[in-house]
């Protein structure tokens, strides 16, 4: 009896601190994970965060950029601008040793773009293939294997795309047999759906400003649409064929900064942009919006709020990580800039790790990491390590299993986040 308890106990530490085996952890295929939601799944955090608990296992050499990391079984997505300055490269990591499996390079003349280090848009993977949004506008659709080039599509040059200020970074959405893009094609080619399997333009859509907002599909009242964030609406368009549903105005004043993804809550939506303030609508049962509310209360930048219950939990260019009432608009606190430092232009990447309870993982540009309570009540930080070396960490990280993958414009990292810590010696505490 003795011995089949220690067995037991064995059994339990190795469950607390191995990963998933590869298959079994949720993927990190696209901009914020499983349907966009910014929810770390599968994952066993510690009860406070400390150095012990958070160990590098690889890091590799990457060149610049702001795009974000995508990952299916053992294969790591990123995209970087090389040295030369002259092209846009795609890169494939084996997730476990973070070994380069294959490249993809292209030529990508960035002209007068402004912070010009590299691509935006982080790469989606559906099936076999991974499609991905450089900075100047080509759309590339490649086999995940090996690399292969299956198409590829320059909607400056088909489309007529407007190039914003800070290049094309809207992450793609693939959704069924459509890849849908924020691209700013012209004329009436805001949106555009390309078919997955050749490239083709199936439809078109909204003669709007193009801005930096992924699409995102959604379902209301039991009905399905793509939300659309542009520099002029919150647009609603029916999946196969582009038809408007509805829009809403939300003019943004300065260079077009609609960044954040669209935040849906049941049958209601909530936008914000840097100058422009934030606004809240509700989406009755015939696809008709109503805004409930507006405020100027708080200003996001590139950070998408998370929610639970009747609360945002969303990062302001000036007072730092708010939480604001859905009924109302009203802020209910401010965290003092304890998440982010005070600066110009704030920034953290925020995921949900157990939204149940509140808990949210937060890389900060500071490349600190951290584990927080989220609740009405107020900001609890529930420890913080340093992850990641770096001038600005605005990279979107993926989060599978146990392993974290983040990223500078110098390199990208992989770390494991156990229950347990380990202390300097290698032996494990609780």
């Amino acid at each position: 009896m003795q011995l089949k308890a220690a067995s037991l106990t064995t059994l339990a530490i190795l469950a607390s601190v191995l990963p998933c085996r590869p298959g079994n952890c949720a993927d990190w295929p696209n901009w914020r994970g499983i349907n966009q939601a910014g929810i770390w799944q599968d994952v066993r955090l510690p009860k406070k965060l400390e150095p012990g608990n958070v160990q590098k296992r690889w890091s590799t050499t990457i060149g610049g950029g702001y795009c974000g990391i995508a990952v299916k079984g053992r294969r790591v997505l990123t995209m970087d601008r090389p040295a030369d300055k002259k092209s846009e490269r795609v890169v494939c990591l084996d997730s476990e040793s973070g070994r380069l499996l294959w490249q993809w390079k292209y030529s990508a003349d960035y002209g007068d773009l402004s912070y010009d280090n590299g691509p935006r848009a982080t790469p989606t993977i559906e099936g076999d293939s991974v499609y991905t949004l450089g900075s100047t506008g080509i759309v590339h659709c490649l086999s995940l294997a090996e690399g292969k080039k299956l198409w590829s599509v320059d909607c400056e040059s088909s489309l007529k795309a407007k190039r914003p200020i800070w290049g094309h970074s809207a992450p793609l959405l693939v959704k069924g047999e459509l890849v849908y893009l924020h691209i700013g094609g012209r004329p009436d080619a805001t949106i555009v759906a390309l078919d997955k399997k050749n490239g083709e333009v199936r439809w078109k859509a909204l003669s709007d400003r193009p801005a930096y907002s992924p699409p995102l599909s959604v379902s209301m009242h039991g009905k399905s649409h793509l939300l659309a964030w542009t520099a002029d609406h919150l647009a609603a368009l029916a999946p196969e064929s582009g038809k408007l549903l509805y829009k809403a105005p939300f003019k943004t004043s300065n260079y077009d900064v609609a960044i954040i993804s669209p935040v849906p809550m049941g049958n209601s939506v909530f936008i914000s942009g840097y100058w422009d303030g934030s606004a809240f609508f509700s989406i009755d049962k015939n696809l008709r919006p109503k805004k409930v509310w507006a405020t100027k209360a708080l200003n996001c930048l590139m950070a998408t709020p998370l929610h639970l219950d009747d609360h945002l939990y969303a990062l302001d260019k000036r007072d730092g990580l708010l939480c604001v009432s859905i009924k109302d608009g009203s802020v209910v606190w401010k965290d003092g800039h304890q998440m982010t430092t005070k600066e110009r232009n704030p920034h953290a990447s925020m995921v949900w790790g157990e939204k149940k309870n509140g808990r949210a993982v937060v890389l900060n540009a500071r490349g600190d990491l951290l584990l927080a309570r989220l609740s009405p009540k107020g900001y609890s930080e529930e420890g913080r390590v340093h992850l990641i070396d770096g001038r600005s960490i605005w990279s979107h990280p993926a989060f599978c299993g146990q392993d974290i993958f983040a990223r500078s414009d110098t390199e990208i990292i992989c770390a494991r986040i156990s229950e347990t810590a380990v202390t300097p010696s290698g032996a494990r505490r609780p």
